[in-house]
């Protein structure tokens, strides 16, 4: 019985819970944090999963982290443009 369980499982796996696609409308004037904020309220609001709701508010944390990184490389760049920063020198 066991061997005909083990058969089964590898043939047709167990069904895994699958969450509905929802519609959600960001306020695109809004910064990352308002966005993240209308993510929250909407999943409190019952109008969104918790856990789809974790999920877009960790997409617009790396979306984030992205923006902040491109700023600084920017920053950096012009400071070398200026001569304030030596290009490739390390001490």
């Amino acid at each position: 019985m066991q061997a005909a369980k083990i058969i089964l499982d590898r043939l047709v796996p167990s069904l895994r819970p699958v969450e509905m696609p929802a519609v959600l409308t960001l306020p695109a004037s809004a910064t990352l944090a308002g966005q993240a904020k209308a993510v929250v309220n909407a999943a409190a609001a019952g109008e969104l999963d918790p856990s789809q709701a974790a999920q877009i508010v960790t997409a617009l944390g790396g979306v984030a982290k992205s923006i902040e990184a491109t700023e600084l490389l920017e920053r950096i760049e012009a400071l070398k443009r200026r001569g304030v920063l030596y290009a490739d020198r390390r001490p």
